[in-house]
């Protein structure tokens, strides 16, 4: 299916083609969804190893009217400046080939996309995995989501220089917007909107685990990342009324960060919180003062 994808990805020109579209508007196609799912699983697990996984920069050039490219903004402290590409995005990791890209069809906007650490990287298609290894293609997961770092705009003259790449020749004058994008995670901030989105508790809790899962295979049972995992495992238990459960999972998650720092360590902040909720709702104010403070 990969090798699918990337073929389609160049011979399909650079209209939208089946296998792309389909892939990238799962809503329209819901019987792709499952393979989607398997196959957006493959390529993050991939992504994360020394083997596959990319971790410089990322160019992708598009061509966006007004409208769309007045959305990406730069708003500090605000979890809302996210942008997610709704399918697999491929993209190329050399800054020269994006401004080829940007020449042969005209393109307005080059996105230049940072990865966010080991597990927040895409998919190397280069040497045996893409049939284009000159193109050095690189491939973003399913819904990742990215932060806008600036938005700058400048010309097609001066893109080389501002891209780092090797000037060729003087350019046309048009102008083209620069976007720099990093990746980020916000697995944790999200898992609730299951509920907002008519989702159940159980649907909430089946997706934590998976990710509970995979974060103990990448860093072991005793990682930060499965902490984090208890503590929104216990969040969906508080939400869905399951108070009981909740508080034992946040037990979990304080034990687990308490082999790493001491009891006092900052850190521990939103744990202690989350624990003087459960007890509030529980009617152990005292209780829950003290977690509090």
């Amino acid at each position: 299916m990969l090798t699918a994808y990337t073929a389609e990805t160049y011979f399909g020109g650079h209209d939208y083609s089946v296998l792309n579209t389909s892939l990238r508007n799962l809503v329209e196609y819901p019987a792709l969804a499952p393979l989607a799912q398997l196959f957006h699983h493959a390529v993050s697990t991939l992504a994360a190893s020394d083997a596959h996984g990319h971790d410089g920069l990322c160019y992708r050039g598009m061509k966006l009217p007004e409208d769309v490219i007045s959305q990406y903004k730069v708003e500090k402290d605000s979890r809302l400046n996210l942008f997610a590409w709704s399918g697999f995005t491929s993209c190329t990791s050399d800054a020269a080939t994006c401004i080829g890209f940007v020449d042969e069809w005209e393109l307005n906007t080059v996105f230049v996309i940072e990865t966010g650490g080991p597990t927040l990287r895409p998919l190397k298609l280069e040497g045996d995995w893409s049939q284009y290894p000159e193109e050095k293609e690189v491939l973003w997961d399913l819904g990742q989501q990215f932060e806008t770092v600036k938005v700058e705009r400048t010309t097609r003259a001066a893109l080389p220089a501002l891209l780092g790449a090797p000037a060729a020749g003087d350019g046309p004058a048009k102008e083209v917007v620069v976007v720099t994008l990093k990746a980020v995670d916000r697995f944790h901030d999200l898992v609730l909107d299951l509920f907002a989105d008519g989702g159940s508790l159980e649907e909430a809790e089946r997706v934590v685990r998976l990710r509970l899962e995979r974060e103990a295979r990448r860093h072991g049972p005793e990682s930060a990342e499965v902490a984090d995992c208890w503590g929104s495992l216990a969040k969906v238990f508080m939400q869905g009324g399951e108070y009981d459960r909740a508080m034992e999972l946040h037990r979990k998650d304080l034990a687990n960060k308490l082999k790493r720092v001491g009891p006092e360590d900052a850190s521990l902040a939103p744990t202690y919180n989350n624990m003087a909720n459960v007890f509030w709702k529980q009617g152990d104010h005292d209780q829950a003062q003290e977690r509090a403070q």
